[in-house]
């Protein structure tokens, strides 16, 4: 049995990045659209419980209409401490995978395959690299109680390193689906010329969001 834990930051802080090239209330919009892009894709994978940490309301009726368990945190203190309370909500012996809420290309053969790594060996855990190989943009872990994550900056190579400490030989799951996180104005160019139907490609059609408008103010951007 897998659950899923989606930490999900406030909504007036989220995407911060993005704040020149989309007001507060575009970004909460487009927040939402990841999120829908992302449980509607794992409703369609063998999981058991999805847990949604959050504090936001909004955030909460999306997870409502996919059947998620809602925990409200009260007070922001951390990605990784959103993380844990989700952690310690999961069964000790259930696996689990923690996802962000920002990887709308997701497929469920990328779930699936994170899924089935659990069922090979135990201890067993699947880390998923951001495209820069910095991110870690999918975890799955045996057992909830493994150890105590560290997102953030560097954090594929710090979830490698733990892993080692521990004496377990992570699998490194590369997939061109999940690599790719929306947090710059490049990643939504990205997202926009991948050639792939999403929500949240609609939602950036519906707000009038033209990429041609910014191409000249990213020069040097892959």
């Amino acid at each position: 049995m897998t659950d899923i834990v989606i930490p999900i930051k406030s909504i007036a802080t989220v995407k911060s990045r993005l704040r020149h090239f989309l007001d507060e209330p575009a970004r909460a919009g487009l927040v939402l659209a990841m999120l829908n892009d992302l449980l509607d894709t794992i409703r369609q994978c063998d999981v058991d419980d999805v847990w949604l940490v959050a504090q936001d309301t909004s955030v909460f009726k999306m997870g409502n209409r996919f059947g998620t368990n809602n925990i409200r945190e009260i007070q922001s203190c951390g990605y990784n401490h959103g993380v844990l309370i989700g952690l310690k909500a999961v069964p000790e012996n259930r696996s689990v995978l923690v996802l962000p809420g920002d990887i709308p290309l997701t497929r469920p053969q990328d779930i699936d395959r994170l899924i089935q790594l659990q069922r090979t060996v135990t201890p067993a855990v699947g880390i998923v690299p951001d495209s820069n190989c910095n991110g870690t943009n999918g975890l799955s872990l045996s057992s909830p109680r493994l150890f105590s994550t560290l997102f953030g900056k560097d954090s594929f190579h710090r979830h490698q390193l733990i892993c080692k400490n521990l004496g377990i030989i992570p699998t490194i799951i590369k997939t061109k689906n999940m690599a790719l996180d929306i947090d710059t104005l490049g990643d939504i160019l990205s997202l926009l010329s991948s050639g792939r139907a999403c929500n949240t490609i609609d939602f950036l059609n519906v707000i009038g969001f033209h990429p041609q408008r910014y191409k000249p103010k990213i020069r040097g951007i892959a």
